[in-house]
Parts: C-alpha cells; sequence; structure tokens
C-alpha cells in the first residue's frame, strides 16, 4: 500500500457508513489534560525603553548624535585605512622586486654572452 492509499479515519468512517457496511465505530473516548495555569500577561503594559541617565541636561542635540556617530565611523574605520595602507606599501615593494628581477634578468643575459 502507497501513502497515496492510506485514508483517515474519518473517510473510512464516512466510507462504511455510506456503505452500509456496519455500524459507524463509537467515538474516541476524549482525554482531558490538566489546565496548566499560565502567568497573566497585561496587554495594556508598555515594554521598557532604555532611558538616558539623568543628568542635568537631559536633552541630546541632532548636532551630538551627528558628532558621536562620526567617531565611532572613524574609530571603525581606522583598521580598514591600515589594512588598506598596508597592502599599498605590500604592492609598491613587489612592483620594486619586479623591477629588480627585471635587472637581474639583463644582468645575467649580459654575463652569459661574456662567458
Amino acid at each position: 500500500m502507497t501513502s497515496d492509499s492510506i485514508l483517515s479515519q474519518d473517510a473510512i468512517d464516512a466510507l462504511l457508513a455510506g456503505s452500509g457496511a456496519g455500524s459507524p465505530p463509537a467515538p474516541l473516548p476524549e482525554t482531558t489534560t490538566p489546565d496548566v495555569e499560565s502567568p497573566a500577561i497585561d496587554a495594556t503594559a508598555k515594554p521598557p525603553v532604555a532611558q538616558p541617565a539623568a543628568t542635568g541636561n537631559s536633552e541630546i542635540t541632532l548636532e551630538q548624535v551627528i558628532t558621536i556617530a562620526g567617531q565611532a565611523a572613524e574609530a571603525e574605520a581606522t583598521p580598514v585605512h591600515d589594512s588598506i595602507s598596508r597592502i599599498y606599501q605590500r604592492i609598491g615593494y613587489m612592483e620594486q622586486m619586479i623591477a629588480r628581477v627585471a635587472q637581474l634578468e639583463t644582468e645575467v643575459d649580459r654575463l652569459k654572452r661574456a662567458a
């Protein structure tokens, strides 16, 4: 039997009741589970909101926010800029070494001709 040919118990009961082949089975006894007391949730309660520390001047201006954001961006960008600087230095060193290889190849060719 394949999964396509499996009928639910309700479908089997309906087919049996419709064909008159026997009486419908007795309903299964319902099992009850004890009610678990759930904590009461106040739907009108507002979620906690972070409040700034109480100071003499609790107002934060847009200019202060922009300054703080700029400082944070600079702090995060510094390691990236340092990495880029090191990469450019390495590229410069590699270019020097490639030029040196070309000089050495020329020197080797000159020595081969002289020998």
